[in-house]
């Protein structure tokens, strides 16, 4: 996987905002609509897809969508009737609060749009936007912001880095997943990819590792029944985070799963979001074929289900509890069998490691992890016969590395392990 060059995120950003406003602007787009991504959705109005059709209709049908501004922006970008920019300028005149898609609007239709009235339309939501009570710390709400200083002066706010920090502290104690509900992780996306259209920086660069699995997480979080009917919003989230880096392994499932034909979005707000970030070009493999758990180590933080199934026995432990649907009773008293992960309660005593057949080595080797532990509990277990001495996660998690051999137990207090891991 690529990102960006690291060094420098802080230094690219200011050096960005010496940009001179407004002026230092090009005619192309910056929020969202890159030159390939034009071209991708060209090509779907060329070819009058279904994606493209059932957006033209609902603009055509729907005059009081809650997201006209940004339904006729889309459409103007792709097709530049001058009727449909109009329309889209007098709906932002006329929905001063809606700040993003104010944005998307004088961004999308900024060629159709007189300086002096785009200044205006801009700065009069920049002040709202600003002076709104309470703090930027959710997503949704420091995007507008975002969208607003892009579209105002081609570059992001100067106080990005520091939400960027906060946030990623945040994930870290909580995981993205159980941090943000579908309209926020998506939110979040729209963000990074804004960012690194306008700027060349990908905010991923200092936390790559912590968004390698986040498009199988995000998958893995939804209940049995939200993966087979997902909400709009959980679509658009799942579009978006495939786009913001197609090549992860993770969002190859999370296509897979996506552009499967009866979760397609095709009536309602969420078309538009279908048309902007759905990729049919993209290539996809069988979310079938995705071993059905995933850990975030630092957030303590496990999803797992029995199996890909409609009626799977589906839960999520972390310092919360454990939450669970589907499942039989006593599930929690026996080992619960995600894929290629056992996972064993901690009954008070030792948990035996049973060693792996040489079948059982590679891809197909088992993961043990033991759950019901005290927070940041200490354990042992044997490595090369070697004793090795590590905590459990903050959720009273504890995953046994591939090769742990013997047993996992409580550490004594007087033991002197040889080596720790």
């Amino acid at each position: 996987m690529k990102y960006f060059a690291k060094p420098a995120a802080c230094a690219l950003l200011a050096a960005s905002l010496s940009l001179t406003p407004l002026a230092a602007q090009k005619a192309s787009p910056k929020l969202l609509l890159s030159a390939s991504h034009l071209r991708r959705l060209d090509r779907d109005h060329d070819r009058q897809t279904e994606r493209w059709i059932n957006l033209s209709q609902r603009v055509a049908a729907v005059a009081d969508s809650p997201e006209r501004g940004f339904e006729l922006a889309l459409v103007y970008a792709v097709t530049h009737e001058e009727a449909t920019a109009d329309e889209a300028i007098r709906w932002a005149a006329s929905h001063p609060l809606e700040y993003r898609q104010i944005a998307l609007i004088a961004d999308w239709c900024g060629d159709h749009l007189a300086g002096e009235k785009r200044v205006a339309i801009l700065d009069a939501a920049w002040e709202r936007a600003t002076k709104a009570p309470g703090e930027l710390r959710e997503p949704s709400r420091y995007r507008d912001v975002l969208f607003l200083n892009i579209a105002r002066n081609g570059v992001p706010p100067p106080d990005l880095q520091t939400w960027w920090d906060r946030t990623l502290a945040q994930a870290q104690d909580r995981g993205w997943a159980r941090l943000y509900k579908p309209e926020e992780m998506y939110a979040l996306a729209e963000i990074i990819i804004a960012v690194q259209e306008s700027t060349r920086t990908d905010l991923r660069s200092n936390a790559s590792q912590r968004f390698e699995t986040l498009p199988t997480q995000f998958l893995l979080s939804l209940h049995p029944a939200q993966v087979e009917a997902p909400t709009w919003q959980m679509r658009a989230a799942a579009l978006a985070l495939v786009d913001m880096d197609p090549n992860l392994t993770a969002s190859q499932y999370l296509q897979g799963w996506a552009m499967e034909d009866t979760r397609v979005i095709r009536s309602g707000p969420g078309v538009a979001y279908e048309y902007l970030w759905a990729n049919a070009y993209l290539p996809g493999v069988s979310f079938y074929n995705l071993d059905p758990w995933s850990y975030d180590p630092d957030a303590g933080v496990l999803y797992a289900r029995s199996s890909w199934e409609k009626d799977s026995c589906w839960i999520r432990l972390d310092a919360v509890g454990v939450a669970e649907e589907n499942c039989p009773a006593g599930w929690r008293e026996h080992a619960f069998e995600a894929g290629h992960l056992s996972l064993i309660p901690f009954a008070g005593t030792c948990v035996n490691v049973p060693r792996p057949s040489e079948a059982e080595n590679g891809p197909a080797a088992r993961s043990l992890m033991v759950w019901g532990l005290p927070p940041r509990a200490r354990m042992t277990y044997k490595l090369a016969n070697q004793t090795i001495i590590r905590d459990a996660d903050a959720s009273g998690l504890f995953l046994v590395p591939i090769n742990g051999e013997d047993r996992v137990c409580p550490a004594s207090a007087h033991e002197r392990p040889r080596s720790r891991h």
